[in-house]
């Protein structure tokens, strides 16, 4: 009976797991059920471990439920960042690899360890962020370090060219709407229509 479960569940969530498989694929009962424990999403049937409403409530009931998610949704970033901000490095370990080396999802564990005051926790958060983050940090400063090197070289060039071509004077904007209106040439005598290119 779907109200029994129903109350059953939001007792304990992990009475999901006696539930019929009819009511293991009803989303009301589930979401009662990870709401009151998110590890119940291990009973969940698999329509719903891959429903993102569904795994969304029981990753912010508890980060570690990620796992028993599907890894489209372990590769979603909201879902990750719910996780992680739920349980820090214990969610970041089931975030898809992929993932994990996106800054924003591996900064938010040591914030949460931080938010919790547990200095274990804030060591091993700090050690996993570490493992996933410095590779991603030295690609980052060697595409910055490449692209300040083109920069450098194409002012330079610019540079030489300008140095090489030859100096004319040329019309400012206002001299030229000037000479339209009035239908004459600019006069090259007056210095102030004129600047250097």
């Amino acid at each position: 009976d779907k109200e029994v479960v129903l109350e059953a569940v939001m007792q304990d969530g992990w009475a999901l797991a006696r539930a019929g498989a009819q009511l293991r694929a009803d989303k009301e009962v589930v979401l009662e059920a990870v709401h009151q424990d998110g590890e119940a999403l291990k009973f969940a049937a698999e329509e719903l471990r891959a429903d993102k409403e569904v795994v969304l409530e029981a990753v912010k009931c508890q980060g570690s439920a990620l796992q028993h998610a599907v890894p489209q949704l372990q590769a979603d970033k909201d879902v990750a960042l719910a996780a992680v901000r739920q349980q820090g490095a214990a969610a970041l370990r089931h975030v898809a690899e992929a993932l994990r080396a996106d800054v924003e999802v591996a900064l938010e564990a040591p914030l949460q360890a931080e938010r919790c005051g547990s200095g274990a926790a804030w060591r091993d958060m700090a050690q996993e962020v570490q493992r996933v983050a410095t590779p991603l940090a030295a690609h980052r400063a060697t595409t910055a370090r490449a692209t300040a090197t083109r920069a450098a070289a194409t002012a330079a060039a610019t540079v030489a060219a300008a140095a090489s071509s030859p100096r004319r004077p040329t019309p400012s904007p206002r001299c030229a709407t000037v000479a339209a209106a009035t239908s004459k040439a600019p006069d090259n005598s007056a210095t102030c229509c004129f600047r250097r290119v």
